[in-house]
């Protein structure tokens, strides 16, 4: 009801044609009042009343037709008017004009507006025909004047409320949409995290273990003295090349699907799986070991009891380091592992092997990036390069409660 009635109130006070119909219609009536009045006139009769109300009607027309544009100087200057010619013709013919003002100026004007111009309007048409002691001509009027002001009114408050309610539901649907988006957004940024972390798991599980069958194939490569057994042995190296470039290339596409420059996502907050603890790490170090590399692990200061999450970061960090040197030092044959826990809680760890580094390995891959970022993500600090007597370190400081976002094999 609220939107037909909106439409209807558009249509009449906004379109140009009835802005040309109202104005046409009141001089239509006063074309009717005005020929009435000159042929009540008795013969002889002093026509000059009949001249005032001509001009007072005329002028009447000239303020309807500004009624939009000036409309309270429109309805001032219109009741000045009809108290002039209501002595007249005590409003017959300037009375329909002067309700038509009113009733726009009380719906469409202002509050401040529409009383002055209302109590004005009513002033000059009720008053004058007072004064003349028509008690049925006060009364006519008056109902005439309070009808107008209150269908103008009522108009008034029904818009208002239609008004309202268009905006409480424009609110409500602005609302929907921004949760929408919000939802949206957030399940976006879920999925996202999600692709993260199984890119992750992919290049630190996967790829260190295909690493280490790399390793191993290598070492018994063609030094099992059967022919059949080295044929083996290179499908199994060629095979484990393979997957591990298979991985690689998967890796990326989920990373460039997550956005390069967005860090690892916690995997605490998407669900990863169980933590790893310090024992863990001596899982990784004995895969070096099979492969022939001597691994050596030195631990000082204390452990933090139940420091789970640092263990799980130290952990992903060691295997890095190791998985990256397998696959990238030529000459490979020592790594040494430190662990140094401090007073504080913070573990240092630095990983250094003696292996020269491949040709073409002169920046960071994709696992070492991920490592940095995690590591530094959870307050700590990271860095890599040659060593100060060769070879190549890692060295990573991990305070108490890091966790990173899990890196991957492809150093």
């Amino acid at each position: 009801m609220g939107g037909v009635l909106d439409g209807i109130a558009n249509r009449w006070f906004q379109s140009p044609w009835t802005s040309v119909a109202v104005p046409v219609g009141c001089a239509l009536w006063d074309a009717v009042a005005l020929t009435r009045f000159a042929f009540l006139l008795p013969l002889g009769a002093d026509v000059s009343n009949l001249w005032i109300l001509n001009a007072c009607a005329t002028g009447m027309l000239v303020c309807v037709a500004l009624r939009k544009a000036f409309p309270l100087a429109s309805i001032l200057a219109a009741s000045l008017l009809m108290a002039v010619a209501s002595p007249v013709d005590a409003g017959a013919c300037t009375g329909v004009p002067a309700l038509v003002m009113v009733f726009y100026l009380a719906s469409q004007g202002t509050a401040t507006t529409a009383a002055i111009g209302i109590a004005a309007a009513a002033a000059a048409f009720c008053l004058p025909v007072a004064f003349m002691g028509d008690e049925r001509l006060v009364l006519a009027h008056t109902m005439a004047m309070a009808l107008v002001a209150a269908a103008a009114l009522g108009l008034r408050t029904a818009l208002a409320r239609s008004q309202a309610q268009r905006e409480v539901v424009a609110e409500h649907t602005m609302a929907e949409r921004l949760t929408e988006e919000r939802d949206r957004m957030a399940a976006e940024r879920d999925e996202a995290k999600e692709r993260s972390r199984i890119a992750a798991e992919l290049h630190d599980s996967v790829g260190h273990d295909l690493t280490a069958i790399i390793a191993l194939a290598e070492g018994l490569s063609g030094g099992t003295g059967d022919e059949t057994l080295d044929e083996a042995v290179t499908a199994i190296d060629r095979l484990a090349r393979e997957g591990l470039n298979d991985t690689r290339k998967a890796v990326r596409r989920l990373s460039a699907l997550h956005g390069s420059k967005q860090r690892a996502p916690s995997p605490v907050a998407v669900g990863e799986p169980a933590l790893r603890d310090w024992d863990d790490i001596s899982s990784v170090l004995d895969n070096a070991r099979a492969a022939g590399v001597a691994v050596a692990l030195i631990e000082t200061g204390v452990r933090t009891e139940g420091a789970r999450r640092q263990a799980d970061t130290v952990f992903t960090v060691v295997r890095e380091a190791l998985t990256n040197a397998l696959r990238h030092s030529d000459d490979l044959r020592r790594i040494t592992v430190s662990l140094d826990h401090g007073e504080n809680g913070t573990c240092a760890v630095a990983v250094r092997n003696d292996g020269a580094a491949a040709q073409g390995r002169k920046k960071r891959g994709t696992g070492l990036r991920h490592l940095e970022d995690a590591v530094t993500g959870c307050g700590g600090s990271f860095s890599c390069g040659p060593g100060p007597d060769g070879g190549w370190e890692v060295l990573a400081t991990v305070p108490l409660e890091g966790r990173p976002g899990k890196g991957g094999a492809d150093g």
